[in-house]
């Protein structure tokens, strides 16, 4: 029973909450996504080396390394990686602050996070498996609920 148009998608969770990821893990893999876990973003590295995701999903506060510098170590080399943060406290700059130099879309939710929504924009970034300026980046519309 796959979301839409993301057969075969490939999704990282990192998330130091075991809870968390066990429940996202679950919701996701019985939508019929892939989906790897790591509990920050160290293992989450070694993970991607692995297995490349088609998409990270993460939290910014976790141990070892966090999830903003995850995202930056991730685009050194995979530019285009399109990205969504789960978090209780949002950088002041917003999703802006994580991109850098990087072409991959970044969306932020504010937690507790609708699983419906969720499904929503991993869809929608996945399916427009572009980069900013090509004709096919994801349009998500700004002001959504849980989207900062």
């Amino acid at each position: 029973m796959g979301v839409s148009g993301v057969s075969d998608v490939h999704v990282l969770v990192v998330d130091d909450e075991p809870l968390a990821v066990a429940a996202l893990r679950d919701m996701l893999e019985w939508r019929g996504l892939r989906v790897t876990t790591a509990e920050n973003g160290e293992a989450a590295l070694r993970a991607f080396a692995e297995s490349p995701a088609d998409l990270l999903l993460t939290d910014l506060k976790m141990p070892r390394m966090d999830g903003a510098t995850l995202i930056r170590r991730l685009r050194e080399t995979h530019p285009c990686l399109p990205v969504i943060v789960m978090t209780g406290q949002p950088p002041a700059g917003g999703a802006a602050t994580l991109d850098g130099t990087a072409h991959g879309a970044t969306l932020l939710l504010l937690k507790p996070i609708s699983p419906q929504a969720l499904l929503k924009d991993i869809e929608a970034m996945t399916e427009a498996r572009g980069c900013p300026g090509a004709p096919d980046r994801p349009a998500l519309a700004p002001g959504q609920p849980g989207r900062i």
